[in-house]
């Protein structure tokens, strides 16, 4: 069942109970009503339709942060071991040095008995 009269309709129904003038009136501001009514009906549609984009957005802006977390994580793994690497060459590097030293030294030593 339909709840939507057309104007003819409408001025029938109203033309028992009300004057030619009031029916015109009443019947223009149902018109204005119904008019109003489709126009909200269209916006409630535009709504739900960018909140369904913007739902699905935000999907993607959360997996796109979650994958940029896991890399990150990662990179925070890599850059510890790039540490320790790098402690352990810095650590060789100091024994090299010390070995270079006493060469030095034991040269000079030579140097000085020749």
């Amino acid at each position: 069942m339909t709840l939507t009269l057309t104007r003819r309709q409408m001025e029938e129904r109203f033309g028992g109970a009300f004057e030619p003038g009031q029916v015109r009136v009443l019947a223009e501001v149902f018109d204005r009503i119904r008019e109003a009514e489709i126009e909200r009906a269209a916006d409630t549609r535009d709504l739900k339709r960018g909140l369904a984009e913007l739902a699905q957005a935000q999907r993607h802006t959360d997996e796109t942060v979650a994958r940029l977390s896991d890399s990150i994580d990662r990179l925070v793994v890599a850059q510890q071991r790039t540490d320790e690497r790098l402690d352990k060459l810095v650590t060789a590097q100091q024994r090299t040095d010390e070995r270079l030293d006493k060469l030095v030294t034991a040269q000079q030593r030579t140097d000085e008995r020749l």
